[in-house]
């Protein structure tokens, strides 16, 4: 897949700092140059201090969505047009416009496919950094005990 839009190419974007090891851009490309998507992928460095530009430019150039990653998972929350549960609970985001964060309900959603379910549970949950933080609060909105 080229990596220069043509007018029908959709645009997604994640916006953090520093951003030139990630492999995002590499994984989703690739999926969608498998799947026939006719979508790029591509990584911004943008520092907290210019997380609110960086937004207002994918409504400007009609971006499709994409992710926010260290360190504005937290100040993108002002700045979306609504919040999920999770969201609001965690107080930060991963995934724009509409501020999701998928962390949590990634986990909770594999642990489903692989036949366990949280509900009525009892969970020891080690860790508590942003993914931690988003993990309990979606095993708390899915039932936890």
């Amino acid at each position: 897949m080229s990596n220069e839009l043509d007018g029908r190419t959709r645009l997604l974007t994640l916006f953090g700092s520093p951003i030139g090891h990630t492999n995002s851009p590499k994984m989703y490309n690739y999926c969608f140059d498998k799947m026939g998507i006719n979508y790029i992928y591509m990584a911004f460095d943008v520092k907290k201090d210019g997380i609110a530009k960086a937004l207002e430019s994918m409504r400007t150039l009609n971006v499709r969505g994409g992710n926010v990653t260290m360190p504005n998972k937290k100040a993108a929350v002002e700045l979306v047009d609504k919040l999920t549960p999770a969201a609001r609970l965690v107080g930060a985001i991963n995934t724009v416009i509409t501020g999701y964060n998928t962390d949590g309900e990634g986990f909770v959603k594999n642990l489903a496919n692989n036949d366990v379910s949280v509900v009525d549970k009892t969970i020891t949950l080690l860790g508590s950094g942003g993914a931690g933080s988003a993990i309990t609060a979606q095993l708390a909105l899915d039932g936890v005990k």
